[in-house]
């Protein structure tokens, strides 16, 4: 689904309810922990659910080519026609780099879900 150089691959996600469970695959064993945003957006663009978290499973404990999932939990997210999703730096705020499989840029490096 997407990429994120230097970090680690997303490789699919489901849906149930409220909760987005997403699966990851390190490409990388980072220093530092890094925190994980879903934001669910209605049919008007609005924002109606948003969270924000640290990795359940601290970056700075993956090992390369490591396979784990990730629960985010939002009120409204079952609602939401899409879903933005995108990691960031805690101590900064700067987001990584969000790229497709095949290397085209996510805009706002905000990865994008449709939700059924």
């Amino acid at each position: 689904i997407a990429r994120l150089p230097g970090f680690a691959d997303l490789l699919g996600y489901d849906l149930r309810g409220d909760t987005v469970t997403l699966r990851w695959r390190a490409t990388s064993e980072p220093d530092r922990n890094y925190t994980v945003f879903a934001h669910g957006l209605d049919e008007k663009g609005e924002r109606i659910a948003q969270h924000d978290q640290p990795f359940d499973y601290g970056a700075s404990s993956w090992s390369l080519g490591e396979e784990f999932e990730e629960r985010i939990v939002a009120p409204g997210l079952g609602r939401a026609r899409v879903i933005h999703l995108g990691v960031y730096d805690p101590s900064s705020f700067a987001r990584l780099q969000a790229v497709s499989p095949g290397g085209t840029a996510w805009k706002d490096d905000i990865i994008v879900l449709g939700a059924p």
